[in-house]
């Protein structure tokens, strides 16, 4: 267990949009929703009692919606999981690590705990079957889903897509985001998270607020190059955000492919990283990069990063569930540099 101050909780939340490759929720929405937050103890699993009751909490929708729950939406969830349960929640975990201030917010407003563990591998994920339960071919439900207007909707014994689909149908139809409850699991399972992602984020914020780009190497963060960046195109494919975007210098030209977060680097037409390895661009100042916004950056210098999978994923298995094949991209796993 340990504890972090605001100073620490604005690092973790800047090294954890960095990790999102792209993806999840902008910095500074993060920011803002937990801005009355002062100080957070934070679970390792290892604080666990192997009938700790946990879940997680994670927002389905397009990057180009950023809205945060309201507190009301977050606290009828976990009373709608106590109840249904008949059992204390004890800790809460992201989803996906970009979107982990749902699971602080949530924590914060029923003084419960959150816990250092995630379910997408220490990033964020476009679908939900890049997760970690189907690692193990496991099932994520039973799940619970909530939209923006408080409609609540139990999901049992449905695999991935089917529980994605029904998730992007209530955010189109409310034109937001939707709120989704599962994982649902006993302390004695913690085996089957991604852990101590939290703490890894909090140290490479440090260095990214020092403007120590260089350093990140020591958390696994390699430094691939720094780019203008010439061109980008976007369109929304069913709810994603589907883009390709062209850098170069004088040496080299790079194309990266993103659907919400970026999955394939090319230098010079050859693969260099490719999902689920992480890609992450960074702007001049060292701040990362939110895909939504890749239009204001035109014309900058972008520095651009990569990261190995976590070992987890960077299995066999890892690669059937999230590779490039899997978004139509004829690229094979990647990490060379």
């Amino acid at each position: 267990m340990y504890s972090i101050n605001q100073q620490q909780l604005k690092d973790l939340l800047l090294g954890t949009s960095a990790l999102a490759t792209g993806g999840g929720y902008e910095y500074e929405k993060k920011i803002a929703s937990l801005s009355d937050v002062h100080e957070m103890r934070i679970l390792e699993t290892s604080d666990l009692k192997p009938n700790d009751l946990l879940c997680t909490i994670y927002a389905v929708g397009s990057t180009t919606v950023q809205d945060t729950p309201s507190d009301a939406l977050l606290l009828q969830g976990v009373e709608a999981i106590e109840q249904r349960l008949r059992k204390e929640l004890v800790a809460i975990f992201p989803g996906e690590i970009g979107a982990e201030h749902l699971a602080l917010k949530t924590t914060h407003l029923l003084h419960k705990d959150i816990l250092d563990a995630d379910a997408a591998g220490g990033r964020a994920v476009p679908e939900i079957v890049q997760d970690q339960f189907m690692l193990f071919d496991l099932s994520t439900t039973s799940a619970l889903l909530i939209d923006a207007l408080g409609k609540m909707e139990w999901i049992d014994d449905l695999e991935p897509e089917a529980l994605e689909a029904r998730a992007r149908t209530l955010a189109r139809s409310t034109n937001n985001l939707v709120i989704v409850f599962d994982h649902l699991i006993l302390g004695a399972q913690h085996h089957l998270l991604s852990t101590g992602n939290l703490k890894r984020a909090l140290c490479i914020g440090e260095l990214l607020r020092k403007k120590r780009v260089r350093a990140l190497a020591q958390h696994g963060l390699l430094y691939v190059d720094v780019a203008q960046l010439i061109h980008v195109t976007t369109h929304d494919r069913g709810g994603f955000l589907d883009a390709r975007v062209e850098l170069e210098n004088s040496a080299h030209r790079y194309s990266l492919f993103i659907r919400n977060e970026n999955l394939v680097l090319l230098q010079d037409d050859r693969p260099v990283c490719t999902c689920p390895h992480f890609i992450i661009l960074l702007d001049v100042h060292g701040m990362p990069i939110h895909n939504s916004h890749l239009h204001s950056h035109l014309h900058n210098q972008i520095h651009i990063l990569i990261a190995r999978a976590t070992e987890a994923w960077d299995t066999k298995r890892g690669y059937q569930l999230f590779s490039p094949e899997r978004f139509g991209l004829d690229v094979e796993v990647t990490f060379n540099l």
